[in-house]
């Protein structure tokens, strides 16, 4: 854009600005180092919502469900679009954000009690048995405590999570 009076724009950054730094410091690739996830935390903040009349005990965000590979960042979690007040069913989106071919895992806590992983596609249909690509359930006690697939670069994968 050409400005024809030659001078800077007067109404531009005026009041005050709030810039926040972070080091961090991390061994071999950063596409596997896990740093443009904590890039993503440290701008977008997790934000929770409490509901009054919630019982037993809240589990710690990182304690809920994890990525194992440093590559793969939880995006969303939300109630299913079919099943908004359920509270046993819950959709949550993994990315790869590596540019890598990756074989990740996700791990549940117990606490959880997740009973069902399924795979399904961004408007949450379920895909049939022979293109879904988990790879691994491994289940403690009943619950399921991890799930393994196989995620493309830059790859979105939607779960769909039942509790008992």
């Amino acid at each position: 854009m050409a400005r024809t009076d030659g001078g800077p724009p007067t109404h531009t950054d005026q009041g005050k600005h709030l810039v926040k730094y972070a080091i961090w410091p991390y061994t071999g690739s950063w596409s596997t180092s896990g740093l443009q996830k904590r890039a993503h935390q440290f701008t977008i903040p997790l934000v929770c919502q409490f509901r009054r009349g919630t019982v037993g005990r809240l589990l710690a965000v990182e304690d809920a469900i994890t990525t194992v590979s440093g590559n793969l960042e939880i995006v969303a979690m939300k109630k299913p679009e079919d099943e908004p007040q359920s509270v046993k069913s819950l959709i949550i989106r993994v990315v790869e954000q590596g540019r890598l071919q990756t074989r990740g895992k996700l791990m549940f806590s117990r606490e959880l009690n997740v009973v069902d992983v399924k795979l399904v596609d961004l408007i949450e249909r379920e895909y049939p048995e022979q293109q879904g690509t988990v790879l691994d359930i491994t289940r403690k006690d009943g619950a399921i405590t991890s799930c393994v697939a196989d995620w493309n670069p830059h790859e979105i994968l939607t779960f769909k999570i039942t509790r008992a």
